[in-house]
């Protein structure tokens, strides 16, 4: 009977072990790694940092739809600066701004709409939520 329990117990540890190449690998995450040069339809600030645990993007070049989540180093206000003068250079319309505590700017091109919000970080910087999706078409 010990022996029998014995060997049960070896092979449900046997069932946990994790060989080590495997476990690099999870700990090194996705092997695909969005950069922002995949994004090349909105201005992304200088010195940008990807939040990938939030960010959510489906699609891609210029048809692309999500959530893009960064942060900067730059404060605020002069995020906001930055994307009232270089969206428009992007092909995108102003539709909707607001300048507040958390800045929301609201944008549309032929066939999509851009939500850009802004936040101060805890410490320093900006963090910057881009909700980029397909205009509605209910008339």
């Amino acid at each position: 009977m010990k022996k029998l329990l014995a060997l049960c117990l070896v092979c449900m540890l046997s069932g946990c072990y994790i060989p080590r190449n495997s476990e690099a690998t999870a700990e090194q995450g996705p092997r695909w790694s969005p950069s922002f040069s995949e994004f090349s339809d909105i201005p992304v600030a200088p010195n940008a940092s990807m939040n990938l645990k939030l960010t959510h993007i489906f699609g891609e070049s210029n048809n692309w739809t999500g959530t893009l989540v960064y942060s900067s180093i730059d404060p605020m206000s002069e995020m906001y600066d930055f994307y009232k003068q270089e969206m428009p250079k992007f092909g995108w319309s102003e539709v909707l701004s607001v300048r507040s505590k958390m800045s929301v700017m609201t944008y549309t091109n032929k066939e999509r709409a851009a939500l850009v919000q802004m936040e101060p970080n805890t410490i320093s910087g900006t963090t910057v939520t881009f909700t980029v999706g397909l205009k509605s078409s209910v008339k």
